[in-house]
């Protein structure tokens, strides 16, 4: 080969290593910048109940028993319905009946100010630490009132009113003027 002929292909080789090479950089760059910005928002519901134990059903759709983490993908208004199954005897086994009522739940969702267009787009994609958007429900299970008991939901302190009332009235120099 003449030096003539070699001359070209070097200056097109040198061309072409000054184009590859920044291509080759940026898209190493890219890659380790995408590779490293795994962030993401988790959103969790943490439902809670007294007494633990409760069949938590989310729009219909059973989620587990409580206490649970519901992971969710859209705000908005969730339908919550709280069951407590059925109490048995000690003895024989025989079921009693249930003895909390179940609750209707509707818990609103609110959306944190980074889920709002267009900051969401980069908090999902663009943020190197995963976000965790955490929500709480606690209930307390009401009793269902007992039918053996004719007592059971009877406010107590009426009743001591209303027996002091009674008594003042029918004694004779219990009246105060």
């Amino acid at each position: 080969m003449k030096w003539r002929e070699i001359v070209p292909v070097v200056g097109r080789l040198t061309l072409w290593l000054r184009v590859r090479i920044p291509f080759v950089a940026l898209l190493t760059l890219l890659s380790l910048w995408g590779s490293l910005t795994v962030g993401c928002v988790q959103r969790v519901l943490e439902l809670r109940t007294d007494p633990p134990g409760v069949v938590a059903y989310i729009n219909g759709e059973e989620v587990g028993t409580t206490p649970v983490d519901y992971y969710f993908a859209f705000y908005g208004t969730l339908d919550i319905e709280l069951r407590h199954g059925p109490v048995a005897d000690p003895e024989t086994g025989e079921e009693l009946g249930y003895a909390y009522r179940t609750e209707h739940i509707e818990k609103e969702l609110p959306i944190p100010w980074y889920q709002h267009f267009p900051l969401d787009f980069f908090v999902e994609f663009f943020t190197p630490w995963p976000i965790v958007d955490r929500h709480e429900l606690s209930v307390t299970m009401t009793r269902h009132p007992d039918p053996d008991n004719e007592l059971d939901g009877i406010d107590e302190d009426a009743v001591a009113q209303q027996a002091t009332a009674l008594e003042k009235s029918l004694l004779p120099g219990t009246n105060s003027p």
